[in-house]
Order: structure tokens, then C-alpha cells, then sequence
């Protein structure tokens, strides 16, 4: 019997513009699990935020996934700063899901995270046909997805707040985001 208690430390190989990258990702419960559910943390969070609810999954005998989005927690850095964008965090995704090699998953993303599936969800999850291995007759589903966003107290929609969190590229001189 697996031990839901610990997560395991699993890496995966993704391709980036400058060549490979190690993508950490923390796997709870049984491998070979029906039910496989994909956590994926906000952006300046890592996969081990999920560890509660990871446990409580897992004990009812799910398989929980939990990755560390490049440059976070355990995962390799980029070699090019300008690779941290979405279409990089959903190409790594994408790369985690062939290697979990399962029918479907059920989804959880925390304000990043959640657009992240969003792009993964936006591509079908399944190769062209051409693409698969033989004896593969289906595509990769989510069968469910719960994407959730938290506002910090202070901030205005839209993550430009009074707060000081979830500034990006603001211009300084624009009144309306003061």
C-alpha cells in the first residue's frame, strides 16, 4: 500500500527555447489510481501548498499531482528570463500530463495555476493522431476543473490594488491605478 501520508519528489524533462529544463512535481497516493487530480499553484507559490488538501485526496484514493511551475519551489530556473510566460507553463504541463500518461485528470488551479489550465484545457489534450502510440485510442480529458482566483484585501479586480500584490507592468504615470 502507498503512503498518502509524504508526497514523493518526481521530475520531468521540459523543453524551453534554450534547450531542457527539470520540472519538479510532488506526486501523492497510489500511482496506478483511476482518479488523478493536477494541482497547480499561483505564481509565487509552489506545489507544496497543496500538501492538505493533497493528503485528504490521496486518502481517498486519488492520485494528486502536484508540480512546481519552472523557476518555483524545486523546479530548474530558465536560462532565459523572458521564458516565464503562460505558453512555457503550459508546454511543461502538457510535457507532465504525457508522462503521467492517464485518460483524463481533474483539474485545481489557484490564480495562475487556473490560467494555466485554462491553455492546457484550450488544447484538447490529445496529439494529432499521427502523434499517438499505437494502441492509443484516446485523448488526454480533464473531466473536471475548479480554477480559483483570490483577491487580497486592498486590491481592485484585475490584481492592480493599493496592496502592493499582483503588480506587474504598471505605468507609474497612469493616475488610475494609484
Amino acid at each position: 500500500m502507498t503512503d498518502t501520508t509524504e508526497p514523493r519528489l518526481r521530475h520531468v524533462a521540459c523543453l524551453d527555447a534554450r534547450g531542457l529544463h527539470r520540472m519538479a512535481y510532488w506526486e501523492w497516493g497510489a500511482a496506478d489510481s483511476a482518479r488523478v487530480v493536477v494541482c497547480v499553484h499561483g505564481l509565487s507559490r509552489q506545489g507544496r501548498d497543496f500538501d492538505t488538501l493533497a493528503r485528504d485526496l490521496a486518502a481517498d484514493g486519488c492520485r494528486v499531482v502536484c508540480p512546481d511551475v519552472v523557476g518555483r519551489g524545486r523546479s530548474d530556473w530558465l536560462a532565459d528570463p523572458m521564458g516565464y510566460a503562460v505558453p512555457q507553463y503550459v508546454a511543461d504541463m502538457v510535457t507532465l500530463l504525457a508522462r503521467l500518461d492517464v485518460p483524463q485528470v481533474d483539474w485545481i488551479g489557484t490564480s495562475m495555476g487556473g490560467l494555466i489550465g485554462l491553455g492546457v484545457a484550450s488544447l484538447g489534450f490529445a496529439p494529432p493522431s499521427g502523434a499517438r502510440p499505437a494502441g492509443d485510442h484516446h485523448g488526454h480529458r480533464a473531466r473536471r476543473a475548479a480554477l480559483l482566483a483570490h483577491q487580497h484585501p486592498g486590491e481592485r479586480p484585475g490584481g492592480l490594488g493599493r496592496s502592493g500584490r499582483g503588480r506587474f507592468h504598471q505605468d507609474p504615470s497612469r493616475q488610475d491605478l494609484r
